[in-house]
């Protein structure tokens, strides 16, 4: 009776613990992410309130955060226990997997959690959606990158897609993943089967591309430069990643030596027989 009486002392202190966390600790962001949650529901007239009940405080923040920043077909084509299931699945993985817990909260917010790699459409013949590439098990550098972070996600590791629009020395371009381990990003190409991090094909050419990008879920204020940030994403620029880089500083001035309002300054590769706007 002694040891039930134990167990279940220390099941509930475990329960207190868990109700006084936060998925969020930072109280300014995550009052944001409430707002921005609070004004989705409202702009697609959903409500929550019956099916919240089921979920923890704890796993009612992930979802907040899932939900203010998810795509609108994502919010309204799946039901709150698809994601419900989804966010538990993940906390599982984070707790049983060897280094869940090394995981800071900002990459298992950003690079983690969520469900959406891309939002990804095809834009060519060769270009399979995502479910014909599953059923056929073929695929080219876009597809597959999205896959392969998906399954390091699956188990707990922060990952993000890579991708340069268009590379300096050819008429291409290719996307790879990038996957955290022991406090730092690590490349891989989802293509090549090199067992070997920080290695691929590909290494040359991203010394010297102009951009390499990625889009965390959410807003990310991470170290990486920030390029963009919408209503669902952050665009950041990875280019510190693969090459020695340097700081410019430029401005936009009239026949006056004044500094012009809004302008517009593009940044373009020659490539396909265009100047292609990269950035």
């Amino acid at each position: 009776m002694k040891r039930k009486a134990l167990t279940l002392l220390l099941c509930l202190m475990v329960l207190g613990m868990n109700a006084e966390r936060n998925f969020i600790t930072d109280a300014a962001y995550r009052g944001q992410v409430k707002q921005a949650y609070t004004k989705k529901l409202a702009q697609l007239k959903l409500d929550f309130s019956k099916e919240s009940a089921a979920a923890t405080a704890y796993e009612q923040e992930a979802l907040q955060f899932l939900y203010a920043y998810m795509p609108v077909a994502d919010a309204t084509d799946y039901s709150y226990s698809y994601y419900l299931n989804n966010v538990r699945a993940t906390f599982k993985a984070q707790q049983e997997m060897a280094w869940g817990q090394t995981v800071p909260e900002l990459l298992f917010r950003h690079f983690v959690l969520p469900l959406r790699v891309v939002t990804y459409q095809p834009s060519d013949a060769r270009t399979l959606s995502p479910m014909a590439c599953k059923k056929t098990a073929i695929g080219r550098c876009g597809e597959e990158s999205t896959f392969t972070v998906a399954a390091l996600r699956s188990v707990g590791i922060p990952a993000r897609q890579v991708y340069t629009p268009r590379w300096a020395h050819t008429d291409d371009n290719h996307a790879w993943v990038e996957a955290w381990a022991d406090g730092q990003w690590y490349f891989l190409g989802a293509c090549e089967p090199e067992a070997i991090l920080n290695l691929g094909w590909f290494n040359a050419p991203a010394s010297r591309a102009m951009l390499m990008h990625t889009r965390a879920f959410g807003d990310y204020r991470g170290p990486e430069e920030v390029m963009l940030r919408t209503s669902n994403y952050t665009e950041i620029n990875l280019i510190d990643n693969y090459g020695t880089t340097a700081r410019v500083d430029f401005k936009v001035v009239d026949t006056q030596n004044r500094p012009v309002e809004d302008a517009l300054v593009e940044f373009k590769i020659y490539n396909y027989g265009e100047f292609y706007t990269a950035v």
